[in-house]
């Protein structure tokens, strides 16, 4: 039978002796004056209402215990640490979001400076247009008078093309076309005759007449004259080239009017005419005329 030693006193404990087992890791035994417990404290034992533990089992309990507390502060150390890591990040954070904020800001106003100077712009260029509207319809009337008046200036004239060189270089000569023409013409209707050289063999003159109504008449009656040549002018009887009489168009009716007669050809227009620098078009005899002042005007009429 194992005998029962007192880890206290180290002597051996009776069987019949008071004694106490320690509810610690070592289970020890111990004389039960050797504990110092009090007879409150061994009433309280018997009924199991507190437990007791040696000195040394106490010691590696409150050395246990010291030891998870400062584990328990080393990580709350840790902790803190982190979170003030933490926090200075965020306050780094927010210093730069409010640098930015003021990036934000600075770049907004900026932009609605440049918002404010764009719309001026706008409305200055918007002016511009209007002004340089205004200004066009003003050039393009002042071209239209000074047409009208070019075309007043000659208004008296006639160009004749392909008479014989010789004759249309005198009066007599060019008169006797146009009495060819209008049978009451007389070479007293003459003012002047200009020359104007395109080539030897082609050349063309500029007529001026006593009068516009003179002008007119004649071109009235050529329209009755199918073809014209200096043989049936009696001029030339070896000479049967055509002679062409037309009023004396500035150039840019000119222009104009070679565009138009186009039309004849490519657009089924039957009728197209130029009368006191004034050009027309006509589909057919039923059909309304149409004024032609310009070549956007021929244009339109081809599509």
């Amino acid at each position: 039978m194992t005998k029962l030693i007192c880890n206290i006193c180290n002597n051996n404990i009776n069987k019949s002796g008071y004694k106490i087992q320690c509810a610690g890791q070592c289970k020890s035994w111990h004389h039960l004056e050797c504990t110092e417990l009090s007879a409150a404290d061994v009433k309280k034992l018997e009924k199991r209402e507190i437990e007791w533990k040696c000195e040394d089992c106490k010691s590696e309990v409150n050395s246990s215990t010291s030891k998870e507390n400062t584990a328990t502060i080393n990580d709350i150390l840790m902790e803190i640490r982190l979170v003030k890591a933490q926090t200075d990040h965020i306050t780094t954070l927010k210093d730069e979001i409010k640098e930015l904020q003021k990036t934000i800001q600075f770049l907004s106003d900026q932009y609605d400076d440049q918002k404010k100077l764009n719309e001026e712009y706008e409305k200055t260029i918007k002016n511009l247009k209007k002004e340089n509207n205004v200004l066009k319809k003003d050039v393009e009337e002042i071209k239209r008078i000074m047409l009208k008046q070019e075309v007043g200036r000659r208004s008296q004239n006639l160009v004749i093309m392909g008479v014989d060189s010789e004759s249309g270089n005198n009066k007599q000569g060019v008169s006797m076309v146009l009495h060819k023409v209008m049978q009451d013409f007389h070479e007293e209707h003459i003012k002047e005759i200009i020359k104007v050289n395109k080539t030897e063999e082609n050349k063309v003159f500029i007529v001026k007449l006593e009068s516009q109504d003179i002008r007119d008449r004649i071109m009235e009656a050529k329209k009755k004259i199918k073809k014209l040549t200096n043989k049936d002018c009696g001029i030339n009887e070896n000479d049967t080239n055509t002679i062409f009489i037309n009023e004396d168009l500035p150039y840019e009716i000119q222009a104009i009017f070679r565009k138009a007669r186009a039309l004849k050809k490519e657009n089924e227009y039957k009728f197209v005419w130029c009368k006191n620098g004034q050009i027309s078009a006509r589909k057919d005899e039923n059909s309304n005329k149409i004024k032609i002042n310009s070549i956007e005007d021929v244009e339109n009429l081809q599509k």
